[in-house]
């Protein structure tokens, strides 16, 4: 992973158990030491993990109107103080308070809701500037003492990120300065991680920072679809497996469409599992990371969960054109290049044979030329 810049960070506790009254956050009094190798780790291992197997993200933008709190403005005038370096320790720790507030409020509101630690950093990543805030939980763990006696202890869960929103902050200003609602849909500057099933139903979490899920049907669909085939037909021990996974995908794609049911990148990886040759087995799950992590990052851009586009899978399941006295559609699948192909294009020739006529067809045909006659 390429070096990560770490401008400022701090970390806070929200005091909620599930089910019992909440108390009041537990602030640090100053941001941490930017230059401290371990709080330089934390920040390094948050961002490792952020978009693989087990925190996928959503993508989106801060709720327009509405309910959507104080966070999202307050980001708005931390963003417009300018680069990093303008940003002192009190701009800074009035976002992460800001934040707190607004978490306070929304987990007080949810009986079911749990607490844990909140680390909020700017930092920056191959020339790119975000602002994270992630919960990070703690697990038990074992250690061997000095009278190497077996100790419980707790540890930082940072395998598994339990809620958490990225902003950047190039396509946040992206987005402000588009000229039109069509071409602001095509910009998601923030992603968020929540353990909500449902994208409607995210975390309070999620609620407090003012999250919206964003449209990227057309643009995910068409992303899953190339950049699963390009990896089995570029990853060695894969390309034997590449036709038959693009079959499945698209019948699992085209199953999800039919059903108006969403697309799921923990699905996709089951499905991109069961492709992976028995020979491979040893390497599976870092390809299987390798892929998901890929498709959820920020540059091919697909979330967690998204609705199938109808439009663009039908550009990659069917073929159709059209000339002056014709047009045409027909499945991939159909065509060949031999005469034993339900529809043969003959190179040479320059020609399309169609076969397996249905019978009301060829009755049309036939009557319309008898009545030429």
């Amino acid at each position: 992973m390429p070096a990560i810049k770490l401008h400022k960070a701090i970390v806070h506790e929200l005091m909620k158990e599930q089910h019992k009254p909440i108390a009041p956050n537990n602030m640090r009094k100053s941001v941490l030491d930017s230059e401290n190798e371990t709080v330089q780790k934390l920040l390094s291992d948050i961002v490792a993990v952020y978009g693989n197997r087990e925190n996928n993200a959503h993508y989106g933008t801060f709720l327009a109107t509405g309910a959507r709190g104080d966070f999202p403005s307050h980001y708005e005038t931390y963003a417009d103080h300018g680069h990093a370096a303008a940003i002192d320790d009190s701009h800074f720790m009035g976002l992460a308070k800001c934040a707190m507030d607004e978490l306070y409020r929304t987990a007080n509101a949810q009986p079911a809701s749990s607490g844990g630690y909140i680390f909020v950093a700017d930092y920056s990543l191959s020339e790119k500037r975000y602002l994270i805030i992630a919960m990070i939980k703690q697990k038990p763990g074992m250690t061997i003492n000095q009278a190497l006696d077996p100790q419980e202890l707790m540890r930082l869960d940072l395998d598994r990120l339990h809620q958490a929103a990225r902003i950047n902050f190039t396509k946040y200003f992206e987005y402000k300065s588009a000229n039109d609602a069509e071409e602001r849909k095509e910009i998601n500057y923030l992603t968020f991680i929540s353990p909500s099933k449902e994208i409607k139903t995210s975390g309070y979490f999620i609620t407090a920072l003012g999250c919206s899920a964003g449209n990227t049907s057309s643009r995910a669909t068409k992303a899953v679809i190339q950049e699963t085939t390009a990896f089995f037909k570029s990853t060695e021990g894969l390309r034997c497996n590449s036709d038959a996974f693009r079959k499945a995908l698209m019948e699992y794609l085209s199953e999800k469409e039919e059903k108006h049911q969403s697309v799921k990148l923990s699905e996709i990886g089951m499905l991109i599992s069961k492709h992976i040759p028995t020979e491979l087995a040893d390497n599976s799950e870092a390809l299987l990371d390798q892929i998901i992590k890929k498709l959820n990052d920020e540059e091919v851009g697909v979330p967690a969960e998204f609705p199938v586009s109808k439009t663009e899978l039908k550009k990659h399941t069917h073929i159709s054109g059209r000339a002056a006295h014709w047009r045409v559609e027909f499945d991939r699948d159909a065509l060949g290049s031999t005469d034993a192909a339900p529809i043969y294009y003959n190179e040479e020739q320059g020609t399309i044979t169609f076969k397996d006529i249905p019978p009301e067809l060829q009755i049309v045909i036939e009557h319309e030329l008898s009545q030429r006659k």
